[in-house]
């Protein structure tokens, strides 16, 4: 499960509530087939940072899965 800095991040660019419980329970899930869009991306990377959480856009449409950002802590 993705730690509580990382969902709540991602509970910003994530409305779907359904959504979220899915990524907690299934940390491999795809996010842009959950709501998360290009725009929203590079939004999420920026806030990505704050928790120190360091991804470049690309990485992230490679491995778009809270498993992957969890794994990306600095």
């Amino acid at each position: 499960m993705p730690n509580n800095n990382l969902m709540d991040v991602l509970s910003q660019h994530i409305k779907d509530a359904q959504a979220l419980e899915k990524i907690a329970e299934h940390p491999d899930t795809d996010l842009f087939t959950v709501g998360l869009d290009s725009m929203g991306a590079f939004a999420l990377i920026d806030d990505l940072e704050e928790i120190g959480i360091s991804v470049e856009f690309t990485d992230l449409l490679a491995n778009p899965t809270a498993e992957y950002l969890s794994n990306q802590s600095r």
